[in-house]
């Protein structure tokens, strides 16, 4: 199951790593750019503050 999840997350990172290079123009234009960046901006900070909150939870009981 490891592996599954390691490859998911590699294909999720080189989608958003295309998309960003087809939004700053080094690469040809990808269908619904606008929208899949703010999509991408959206999951990037939610997997931020998740993980900034359960560092706070974990250091709250020290």
């Amino acid at each position: 199951m490891l592996y599954a999840l390691t490859i998911c997350i590699a294909l999720a990172f080189a989608i958003a790593g295309c998309y960003a290079l087809s939004a700053s123009g080094d690469i040809r234009r990808l269908p619904l750019t606008r929208t899949a960046i703010y999509v991408i901006i959206v999951l990037y900070s939610l997997r931020t503050l998740a993980g900034g909150l359960a560092c706070i939870t974990d250091f709250r009981w020290l």
